[in-house]
């Protein structure tokens, strides 16, 4: 009998710690949510989520969250129309472009990188938003 009560506390500890890890997993997958497809390419609560607090910390104004859906959408279709043309901004590039914002800031990459996630913003974020605008000069410039 010792070892079934042993046992039935070994399965409630289990249970309890599967519960707790559930509990933290579900803020997680409520942002990888697909929000919208723009052109094929999925638009999440994340990518969202992060947009916004990138346009707060660069302006005076909270953005709407349909203004940041339809950037976010034109970004993606940005990007897809100058795949037509055969445009395509390399990885180097953004890292590039990246380091210049660090640089105007006269502090290091990696510096600049912590400085965004403390204010909860990731630099694949500003990553994303870097290609896309560079993609779009490019296509300007290349018709």
């Amino acid at each position: 009998m010792p070892m079934l009560s042993e046992t039935i506390r070994t399965i409630r500890r289990w249970l309890a710690g599967a519960v707790v890890a559930l509990a933290l997993a579900v803020p997680s997958l409520a942002y990888a949510q697909v929000v919208v497809v723009a052109n094929g390419s999925p638009i999440t609560e994340l990518d969202i989520q992060q947009r916004m607090k990138l346009i707060s910390l660069s302006g005076n104004t909270k953005p709407n969250r349909q203004e940041i859906i339809n950037d976010l959408i034109d970004d993606r279709l940005k990007i897809a129309k100058a795949k037509v043309y055969g445009l395509e901004v390399s990885d180097a590039e953004v890292d590039q472009a990246f380091e210049n914002m660090a640089k105007r800031q006269r502090i290091s990459v990696q510096q600049f990188s912590q400085a965004v996630e403390r204010a909860g913003i990731l630099p694949s974020t500003i990553k994303a938003r870097l290609r896309a605008e560079l993609t779009w000069s490019q296509l300007v410039r290349g018709k």
